[in-house]
């Protein structure tokens, strides 16, 4: 039986959720988003992928 790695499980969902929340922010402005949020919103998804 596998595993369940509960520390990345954490950060995963911890990921997401930023992922979400900055997604909903940039949806619902018309304003230029700054790079390092764009770059922190990357590497969210980028940790979910993993």
């Amino acid at each position: 039986m596998s595993e369940i790695d509960l520390e990345r499980m954490r950060k995963v969902l911890e990921a997401f959720s930023r992922l979400l929340r900055g997604k909903f922010q940039v949806d619902n402005s018309n304003e230029l988003v700054p790079i390092a949020e764009e770059i922190g919103l990357v590497q969210d998804y980028l940790l979910i992928e993993q």
